[in-house]
């Protein structure tokens, strides 16, 4: 005799099946090491300021990170570019980073914890933060992106799984136009 399939009692047993994620404050104390920060994308101090820019391009990051002697002196976003340089006419190759670059950053190690970095980055109103070890040397950084990833992956399924609402996403044309 075949067995009866039962859509409805098929459902019931995927959702009592599904374990619901949780989100909770002490989440937000583990270091920062568990976001699995990406490598420091670095130029030396004197570098020009195309070469920083060719950096980020290259390397698809938001954020380069200026040292001398291996030590981190400052850093430089796509967004401090934008706001700060691409305006004005310069020779890119012949200005040096050192003359553009955002000094002393905010940094932190990555044994500190993960609410850290959400705090700079709305207190401070940035986007990325260098993770140092205790001589100073950039060994990776955070950034928004990855703090939204981590949040993410508590709620993945769920996240992947919304329908699409086009009224969302605003024009379907790239530039926005």
């Amino acid at each position: 005799m075949a067995e009866v399939y039962d859509l409805e009692d098929e459902m019931t047993q995927m959702e009592e099946d599904r374990v619901e994620a949780e989100i909770a404050a002490k989440d937000f104390n583990s270091p920062l090491s568990l976001l699995e920060p990406p490598d420091p994308v670095c130029v030396e101090s004197g570098s020009s300021l195309k070469q920083a820019i060719d950096k980020l391009v290259e390397n698809k990051v938001g954020c380069v990170l200026i040292t001398k002697s291996k030590k981190l002196i400052g850093m430089i976003t796509e967004r401090h570019i934008l706001q700060t340089i691409a305006h004005r006419a310069l020779d890119l190759d012949r200005e040096k980073i050192d003359d553009h670059m955002v000094t002393q950053p905010k940094v932190l190690k990555m044994s500190d914890p993960i609410l850290d970095a959400l705090r700079f980055f709305i207190t401070e109103n940035i986007r990325h933060i260098p993770i140092v070890n205790d001589r100073h040397e950039p060994v990776g950084y955070t950034s928004v992106r990855g703090m939204i990833n981590y949040i993410v992956s508590f709620f993945t399924e769920d996240v992947i799984n919304l329908p699409p609402n086009p009224l969302r996403f605003g024009a379907s044309q790239a530039d926005g136009a």
